[in-house]
């Protein structure tokens, strides 16, 4: 939720990146976040939509799977080829794509 008043950050490809990513009964979301050496995030982007009436019917675990990927396609040319921590409210998610599965940073 923003509590302030959302001021954008430029990208910078030498900072570490974060995409954070929920789904609802309704709809997707995705941030995109420069995390600084003092742990504060600045947003780069925001991209949401609401979902179409077959999409609505999806499992919450699609749902939230559905919103990775939208988030990925949607800040795809800041993603590619670089090393992202991705984050989600969805633990049986966080299992699936955990450490173990080769992915390197994946939070919940």
């Amino acid at each position: 939720m923003l509590s302030s008043t959302p001021i954008l950050d430029h990208y910078n490809p030498e900072k570490p990146v974060k995409l954070s990513v929920d789904a609802s009964a309704f709809a997707i979301g995705a941030v995109l976040t420069h995390v600084y050496s003092d742990k504060v995030e600045k947003s780069i982007a925001y991209a949401s939509r609401v979902l179409s009436k077959t999409e609505c019917q999806y499992p919450q675990i699609e749902r939230e799977g559905l919103a990775i990927i939208f988030g990925i396609q949607k800040f795809y040319d800041y993603l590619y080829a670089r090393k992202i921590t991705l984050v989600t409210d969805h633990k049986p998610l966080y299992h699936i794509l955990g450490k173990k599965k080769g992915y390197t940073d994946i939070r919940s």
